[in-house]
């Protein structure tokens, strides 16, 4: 352990230093890097804020106010450097500091204003390190916004060839849905079904209505929809023979759900950081008695794809959690593959989607129709 003012502590032996001057490909899980990580996490219980300078320090703790009196006088040091023997950026130094620190005086723990003010007066969002991944960690989603929009890069690879664009989505349906929304924006898109408003007056009611045709399309009112009716015909999608597909269902009483293959990788993502899974991740025995109650239920289902292999369970659910079931690739080979197709190329977890939202309705107890032409913008759950 370092006792050097600047040093935070750390200390990098040197076994470990041999290795990181190695070409970054020899660093991957598969090449040692299990190794450096073992050695990075003892380094790391030897943290000690008080050993950072004063504005590292002020960074970690969030005193937004000490920081930018700092940087207005000239007495910062320069915002795109770091400090420690690992190299912390100050952008991370706040974001690291936002996850462990708890409490402290009324003037500590602004880390939102103080990040936006480094990023306003040159800092990286990236660069030497990628707070971006230490956020994603801690499930920050303001901080993550703030770091997209500043340009943060959501592709940069480390050394296995993981990037933000292909992790985010194993930590929670709710930041997924809200980190693929501030993308979606940046970029002029917007996903089916992100707004939930009104087509016509953008009002939300408690009640609100799907087009009939579509079911991706809202509204207030019976006369909002038929004052909508002429815009809104060039782009209703309906559910079609062309448009769909009929899944064969298989149901599972609650005490087999463990045995499933497939299970939700966010949640196994959560655990293994220490972390709480997303609320409603636990599974409750299908409710869906009989075919007169199926045909009734129009609904918007997530289709959970297997993560290793092309041929495993696909695990169904509703919002409400009310309606879980199974695919099996042997039940409908024809309509598996093809609304495995489906998310690979167009569900979150680039370049392997793992997941997808749809349009869909219980044609019967054990068939479910599903328009998988059209995949929704991620939802909350």
């Amino acid at each position: 352990m370092s006792t050097t003012p600047g040093s935070g502590g750390f200390t990098i032996p040197a076994d470990m230093r041999a290795m990181l001057s190695k070409p970054e490909e020899y660093i991957s899980s598969k090449n040692g890097g299990e190794t450096l990580r073992k050695m990075y996490q003892a380094q790391s219980t030897s943290f000690n804020p008080n050993l950072l300078s004063h504005f590292a320090l002020s960074c970690y703790l969030g005193i937004a106010d000490e920081v930018k009196k700092l940087v207005s006088s000239g007495a910062a040091p320069d915002l795109t450097g770091h400090e420690t023997a690992f190299h912390i950026g100050y952008v991370a130094f706040a974001v690291l500091g936002s996850q462990r620190v708890v409490s402290g005086p009324k003037s500590a723990l602004h880390y939102l204003v103080l990040v936006r003010y480094l990023l306003e007066c040159g800092a990286s969002p990236d660069i030497p390190d990628v707070p971006v991944l230490y956020a994603l960690q801690g499930r920050n989603v303001e901080l993550l916004s703030l770091l997209i929009d500043h340009g943060a890069d959501l592709t940069m690879k480390d050394a296995n060839g993981d990037s933000f664009e292909s992790l985010y989505v194993h930590h929670g349906a709710n930041l997924t849905a809200a980190i693929s929304q501030k993308i979606r924006k940046l970029t002029g898109e917007e996903g089916l079904m992100e707004d939930k408003n009104c087509a016509n007056c953008h009002k939300r009611r408690e009640r609100m209505k799907q087009c009939s045709a579509c079911h991706t399309t809202m509204y207030c009112s019976t006369e909002c929809q038929q004052s909508h009716w002429k815009a809104h015909k060039p782009s209703c999608n309906p559910f079609s023979g062309k448009n769909t597909v009929t899944l064969k269902l298989t149901y599972m009483p609650k005490s087999n759900y463990l045995e499933a293959v497939t299970v939700s990788s966010a949640d196994v993502t959560q655990r293994l950081f220490g972390g709480v899974p997303d609320d409603g991740s636990k599974l409750k025995e299908s409710v869906v008695k009989s075919t007169r109650e199926a045909s009734n239920k129009g609904m918007v289902i997530k289709i959970q794809a297997p993560v290793d292999t092309d041929t495993g369970a696909m695990l169904i659910y509703n919002k409400k959690r009310d309606f879980q079931c199974f695919l099996h690739r042997e039940s409908c080979p024809a309509a598996y593959d093809e609304v495995l197709k489906v998310i690979r190329a167009h569900g979150p977890g680039r370049p392997r989607g793992l997941k997808a939202y749809f349009a869909s309705y219980l044609k019967s107890k054990d068939e479910l129709v599903v328009k998988a032409s059209e995949v929704l913008a991620e939802q909350p759950f």
